[in-house]
């Protein structure tokens, strides 16, 4: 198991002493006339008294010689960089070529529509366009469109608020909405008026015949049922445009969550 002393010993190794001073130093130089490691206060001929230099050059050397003759670490030698250097300059160039033609250029001369279009991905300036069309298309279209009700929770709300007989056993209750449309009537005067549309929340016995179903409904929105006594036009209940027969049971044309209209 590695211990914590030899932890500390291993990150020490990361650099090297400076020949000099003996400061570690994680980025060293080399010099490339003595061959030795310097820090970056020594790295230069004159900080550390390099005595090749002084041998070849004598105290009148470049100061401009004596500077550069040291590297750090790692880095690639002044003759491999020589080589190496139009490769460099043919791989940046297709590299720019690339770029230039992956982004839309602009003819107008104004600086800042041609910078805002060269820093700009082609991808996200379509991205924009198109929400920018969407939100027009919403806009004239009168607003977001109304958010999906939940089937469920729409049934669930209906059957707390509904009311009908408590007698009635849970399992044989149908829950729907009855409704009563706006018509034109006339007042206790005699003068012309309209009636507002009343809607109530209910439940019913399933096997309820829709006759006295219809009864029940008439008692409950204010109807007055003259279907007996009267020739003309016979009330009924009816599930969107669908007439329900009056022989019928409410369940067999009716379910949970329906709008039934007494007309």
């Amino acid at each position: 198991m590695t211990t914590i002393a030899e932890k500390s010993q291993g990150l020490l190794d990361v650099g090297e002493h400076c020949a000099l001073c003996n400061k570690i130093d994680f980025l060293p130089f080399k010099c490339h006339e003595c061959e030795k490691t310097y820090c970056n206060e020594h790295r230069k001929v004159q900080d550390h008294d390099c005595v090749p230099v002084k041998t070849k050059t004598g105290s009148g050397s470049s100061s401009t010689n004596r500077i550069t003759s040291s590297t750090r670490l790692g880095s690639t030698p002044a003759s491999k960089q020589a080589v190496g250097a139009p490769r460099l300059a043919a791989a940046s160039a297709a590299s720019d070529r690339a770029r230039n033609t992956s982004q839309p250029t602009s003819s107008s001369g104004a600086g800042s529509s041609s910078s805002s279009t060269s820093s700009t991905p082609p991808a996200l300036e379509r991205l924009k366009s198109l929400w920018a069309k969407k939100t027009s298309s919403s806009s004239s279209s009168g607003g977001t469109r109304p958010k999906k009700v939940n089937p469920l929770l729409a049934l669930a709300e209906l059957k707390k608020s509904s009311k009908g007989d408590e007698k009635i056993p849970t399992q044989n209750r149908l829950y729907f909405y009855l409704v009563r449309p706006a018509s034109d009537t006339l007042d206790i005067s005699g003068r012309p008026t309209t009636r507002p549309e009343k809607k109530l929340a209910v439940f019913f016995q399933k096997d309820m015949i829709v006759g006295r179903a219809l009864d029940k409904a008439c008692e409950l929105l204010a109807i007055t049922n003259k279907n007996n006594t009267s020739n003309g036009h016979r009330l009924g209940l009816y599930a969107g445009d669908v007439f329900i027969a009056y022989n019928q049971k409410l369940s067999d044309s009716i379910k949970d969550g329906m709008t039934i209209t007494v007309r």
